[in-house]
């Protein structure tokens, strides 16, 4: 499609020229107009974040010109401040912070920041106007298949301000499934039987087959149809009723592959978060031993018993670990392995434990799991392991959450979702929120998370 070669010999290496210019440009202007012009140290950190903006921009899909506004404006942040925060890494472990003006530097960070933002929604923008002359005419498309797919495919289509299609109906044999369509202005041409017809009547020289997995029969017959047709023809598979885990496109020995469930930490990705669950388990474990060593003293002192807890738990794949945490409840002798849940005004709970679960203080020798790899900083909570045989036979999709690691925090508890979980539809909220955080993970939902936890540390639903 033109979209997708305009898309890569104009657009981005050019959005990746302005961005490297702008970057580049102010710092070194800035370092000019200080008293005794340009310092050639300054050259240093210009070169390195023009590196670091490849990779971290490629990483969050900067360059990705299909997405909206907003989408635009919040990859731009996270991999501008993820430069940010490398670089200040960089210059705190070298000892060279003290080398450079600190007024610069957040003159630098903040008008590189602000530049690039109205770069990113001017040039599209101005790049629009220039193709909307050169292309006056749209290619008139249709979507064969009144489903909820379709509908969408129809509506991402119409609203790109990028693309040169507009979807000018719909086809399908369903009645009922049109009817919906009629409802939403969206034109109904007709059944799939007429499709030669209607694409000459329309001049119709796209075609998108967006049918219901229950239609998969008829694909072999539509595309037949197609074929004796001059027309562009793509298929959108309607496989996300499935509730993939990390979609994604593959190619094996030339034959195309659709991963349905897949763990996200692949590659740099499973590098990138170990890098950061080792190197902010450290740090949190240095700034906050005085305090583990007195809660620590304090269980002691409230009841008789060891400090630490552990209990068996599945983690990454389904593999059983151990779990430590901050003894809560008073030390039982009992060789029943029947695990029931805290609830509130639960009796075994001791005084001191009462306060460390709703503080979340309990969780905090887990930062030990996290050294040893088997847990993450963030990720889907774990569960006991009897909860987790009974969850995975009530809930269809629940295991899919162990496709990556479990965490001390994850999206669920900072969306309120902690705490006991009393019916299956709760435990099912929870599981949604995690493969949500499986489906979109990166290094800048972590930190929002590890940010957000701040403010959800003191909860009235754990006990």
């Amino acid at each position: 499609m033109w979209l997708g070669q305009r898309q890569k010999t104009v657009l981005r290496p050019l959005q990746m020229t302005i961005d490297g210019g702008l970057v580049v440009g102010l710092l070194l202007l800035l370092a000019h107009s200080r008293p005794g012009g340009l310092d050639v140290l300054y050259s240093v950190p210009a070169v390195v974040s023009v590196l670091l903006m490849i990779i971290f921009y490629s990483y969050f899909g900067v360059y990705h010109f299909f997405a909206d506004r907003f989408a635009t404006v919040m990859r731009l942040t996270k991999a501008w401040w993820m430069v940010v925060f490398t670089l200040l890494l960089v210059a705190f472990i070298t000892k060279t912070s003290g080398q450079f003006s600190r007024e610069l530097a957040l003159l630098w960070v903040t008008g590189a920041y602000c530049l690039q933002l109205v770069a990113h929604l001017l040039v599209p923008m101005l790049l629009r106007l220039a193709d909307l002359r050169r292309h006056r005419v749209k290619a008139r498309a249709i979507v064969v298949g009144a489903s909820t797919l379709g509908y969408y495919l129809a509506q991402r289509i119409n609203k790109n301000p990028w693309n040169h299609i507009q979807v000018v109906g719909v086809v399908d044999d369903d009645e009922l499934a049109l009817r919906r369509w009629l409802l939403d202005g969206v034109p109904v041409l007709g059944g799939s039987r007429d499709l030669g017809p209607l694409i000459e009547a329309n001049s119709i020289e796209v075609v998108y087959l967006a049918l219901p997995l229950s239609m998969s029969p008829s694909l072999g017959r539509i595309y037949t149809d197609l074929a004796r047709i001059s027309v562009d023809v793509y298929w959108a598979p309607d496989i996300f009723r499935l509730s993939p885990v990390n979609l994604s496109l593959k190619e094996l020995g030339g034959v195309p592959l659709i991963a349905l469930s897949e763990t996200p930490l692949l590659g740099t990705h499973r590098l990138a978060k170990a890098v950061e669950d080792r190197l902010l388990a450290v740090l949190i474990l240095l700034c906050l031993s005085p305090l583990m060593l007195l809660v620590a003293l304090s269980i002691k002192l409230d009841s008789p018993g060891p400090v630490f807890f552990k209990q068996k738990r599945h983690g990454w794949n389904g593999k059983v670990i151990e779990v430590w945490k901050f003894r809560t409840m008073f030390a039982s002798r009992s060789t029943d392995d029947h695990i029931k849940q805290a609830t509130r005004h639960d009796r075994r709970i001791t005084t001191v434990g009462r306060y460390l679960r709703r503080s979340s203080l309990d969780e905090l020798p887990q930062l030990f799991n996290v050294l040893q790899g088997t847990m993450s900083l963030v990720g889907p909570r774990p569960h006991a392991v009897e909860h987790n045989e009974y969850y995975a036979k009530e809930i269809g999709w629940y295991v899919t959450r162990h496709r990556i690691k479990p965490g001390i925090t994850g999206l669920a508890q900072v969306e309120g979702s902690r705490g006991e979980t009393a019916t299956v539809d709760k435990m099912a909220r929870r599981v949604e929120l995690d493969l949500h955080y499986i489906n979109n993970w990166s290094i800048g939902l972590d930190f929002s998370i590890l940010a957000r936890t701040l403010f959800t540390l003191h909860h009235d639903n754990a006990y």
